[in-house]
């Protein structure tokens, strides 16, 4: 299963998010693809957000539909009700170096036993909300990534949607994924209890973050170059996170 890691100065033990879910195994950012995460045990959810024509978020990695989806064309262009003619869906997301390096004899994505079905429906982000906010795991979080290319917009419909009642016990449980200062600033640091991080590959951007985020969620090849780095973003108070990580050794 594809995951992504939290460490801090104080925890032993990494933190394991299902990445989309299960992507490797199940069509990626799916109710079945994390359904399949919360079940083998992952400590929470990641997952990407887009916005539709009508202003629903829609849990979706790309900005268009072609890869991941049966649909072709940008996200923005359909309404909600439009959007569901199509489906998501296997991408087999790391698949070969999920279970090679894992030392298992690399079967196709489909024979794999615990292959999930190969298309499931898009769903808002909504759905994914009620489904941690059912389970009766009370530490389980979730990272909601927000991509550089979504319009602002988003965010002030994301305000909406988390202002919600119902939504407040799992509101200490949320990261927003931050790629752009611009998604940063358009949210006040104490709009919603809510965790921020910096998501990256550049540790020059990661300075426009310091002081407005608590976490700083980095390629793996990046942090494993820059250890120095990792230690000293620690040992100022914040968490680190690396993506993905596929294996243990």
């Amino acid at each position: 299963m594809a995951t992504t890691t939290g460490t801090t100065t104080t925890s032993k033990r990494p933190r394991c998010l299902g990445h989309r879910g299960v992507a490797a195994l199940y069509p990626e950012n799916t109710m079945s693809s994390f359904e399949a995460a919360l079940a083998a045990g992952a400590d929470g959810l990641e997952l990407d957000i887009r916005l539709t024509k009508d202003n629903e978020i829609v849990v979706l990695h790309d900005a268009v539909l072609d890869r991941a989806t049966t649909g072709k064309g940008s996200v923005t262009n359909y309404t909600w009700a439009e959007l569901q003619q199509f489906q998501a869906v296997k991408t087999n997301l790391g698949y070969k170096d999920c279970f090679t390096a894992a030392g298992e004899a690399l079967l196709l994505p489909d024979a794999h036993p615990e292959a999930g079905p190969k298309s499931a429906p898009i769903p808002r982000l909504v759905e994914v909300l009620d489904l941690v906010l059912r389970q009766a795991q009370q530490d389980l979080t979730m990272i909601i990534d927000i991509k550089f290319d979504n319009p602002l917009a988003i965010m002030t419909h994301l305000r909406v949607l988390l202002e919600q009642p119902q939504y407040a016990p799992l509101l200490p449980r949320i990261t927003l994924g931050i790629w752009s200062p611009h998604f940063l600033f358009s949210l006040p640091p104490r709009s919603l209890p809510v965790k921020r991080s910096f998501i990256g590959r550049s540790l020059t951007l990661a300075w426009c973050f310091y002081g407005s985020v608590d976490n700083f969620s980095i390629h793996k090849d990046v942090v494993i170059a820059n250890p120095d780095w990792v230690r000293k973003r620690q040992e100022a108070g914040y968490t680190v996170s690396v993506w993905t990580v596929d294996w243990t050794r």
